[in-house]
């Protein structure tokens, strides 16, 4: 059996609390999620989530960070291959269908919406 090395493991946790805590924020929202669910379903302990993030709501801007980043980073590239002012409104304004994955990370971001900080979060 290879050794995982702690770096790793500290990498594995931090990323399992993340996703166990984006799914649960999705299906009941901040407020009716706790600690204990999260680390409950991530399969570690409360120590883990407060040494990675410190608290609840750190962990939630984090994720909102991490997201909104991810966002940036796929709309720039999307940009980045447009060759027209037309064909950059053409992306904006095209109706897609969403696969489960993508309707999933819509509700998300939906249900994250009220924990932005700024102007965007009073736009609807």
């Amino acid at each position: 059996m290879a050794r995982v090395e702690p770096a790793q493991r500290n990498s594995g946790t931090r990323e399992v609390i993340f996703e166990a805590a984006e799914r649960l924020f999705a299906e009941r929202g901040f407020a009716d999620t706790s600690v204990r669910d999260i680390v409950g379903e991530a399969e570690t302990s409360a120590p883990s989530l407060y040494h990675f993030f410190g608290s609840k709501e750190n962990l939630v801007v984090e994720l909102i960070a991490d997201r909104h980043e991810a966002y940036c980073e796929e709309l720039e590239g999307e940009l980045a291959s447009a060759k027209t002012a037309f064909e950059v409104c053409q992306r904006f304004v095209k109706p897609r269908s969403f696969s489960p994955e993508e309707s999933l990370a819509s509700a998300r971001a939906s249900h994250l919406r009220p924990f932005q900080v700024g102007p965007a979060a009073v736009q609807t």
